[in-house]
């Protein structure tokens, strides 16, 4: 059916044994059940529409198997948690729950993402504007040292440590960035698990 290979055309972030695994899967039901084309459409929507909720209940349980513990918080990491959010929000706009509902969780996620990009750039601008201010009073502490030892001295010293508690603060804002971005990946995921409901072989039998 052209269904199912329209169905593998937007399931390509699954690699290819997976994705023939699904159309397998979805394929042989709909040839036990004797469904024409139309049947299936009337029941699960087009093929792009099942495709996101397939990829949404995918990246939640590849999000279920990484090991936190084991792994550092890297950025394919933080790509994988955004991608799954993203996916998440797309199989809510797919899925059967009333558009009003689906509409505002998608608001929801979409603006806790806003607030995290938010926290990270005004945190981010305002590191790095101490990080320069440090830098620039140590070089100004080196200017006037023919001028004023004591002066200089002294600005060479809060300018130095200007630059240590910036070292120390990096970090930490990448601990608080990966707080607040796994909070909205577990918040999408609880979601997700909720409202998103992957069509099973029951569905298939409702439509005999």
């Amino acid at each position: 059916m052209t269904y199912f290979k329209e169905l593998a055309s937007y399931l390509t972030l699954l690699n290819s044994d997976e994705r023939n695994d699904v159309v397998n899967y979805y394929q042989e039901y709909a040839l036990d059940a004797g469904l024409s084309e139309a049947q299936i459409k009337e029941k699960f929507g087009t093929a792009k529409k099942l495709a996101r909720q397939i990829l949404a209940e995918y990246s939640m349980r590849e999000d279920d198997n990484y090991q936190d513990n084991k792994e550092t918080y890297g950025k394919e990491k933080a790509k994988k948690k955004l991608s799954m959010i993203w996916l998440i929000i797309l199989g809510l706009l797919a899925s059967p729950v009333l558009l009003p509902l689906a509409f505002c969780l998608v608001l929801l996620l979409l603006s806790l993402l806003i607030l995290v990009a938010a926290a990270f750039a005004a945190v981010l601008i305002l590191l790095g504007a101490m990080t320069f201010a440090s830098v620039f009073v140590v070089v100004t502490g080196f200017g006037i040292i023919s001028q004023s030892l004591g002066v200089a001295f002294l600005f060479i010293g809060c300018g130095i440590g200007g630059v240590g508690i910036s070292l120390v603060i990096w970090p930490l804002l990448f601990y608080f960035i990966r707080f607040l971005l796994a909070s909205v990946a577990k918040l999408a995921k609880y979601i997700g698990r909720k409202f998103i409901r992957k069509p099973s072989a029951a569905d298939w039998g409702d439509i005999r």
